[in-house]
């Protein structure tokens, strides 16, 4: 799982690499999607911008939901059963169809 931090900077990388790319090929159109690239990267275009934050928070949210199944789901087992991994991830996706529609 990645910080907000890591992902925009992820995120700033491949635009770069995609503006020098569009600057390489130099196409009238390749140079005008590098003139739109731009005003994303610089800020001046917003429409389209990322909010890394609430995209780390929902990330988050998935990991302790998932954390709470397998909660769950470990003291739903009784101690000497014995299941192998299908009927692990049988249970889970069960549990999660469960969860979902309440």
């Amino acid at each position: 799982m990645q910080s907000a931090e890591e992902m925009e900077e992820e995120e700033r990388a491949a635009q770069s690499a995609k503006l020098q790319e569009l600057i390489r090929r130099g196409t009238p159109h390749d140079l005008q999607e590098a003139n739109k690239l731009m005003k994303v990267m610089a800020g001046y275009d917003q429409r389209n911008k990322t909010d890394y934050r609430a995209k780390a928070a929902e990330e988050v949210g998935k990991v302790q939901q998932k954390a709470r199944i397998l909660e769950e789901m470990l003291q739903n087992h009784k101690q000497g059963d014995d299941l192998d991994s299908d009927s692990w991830e049988v249970s889970a996706a069960t549990h999660q169809e469960q969860t979902t529609e309440h």
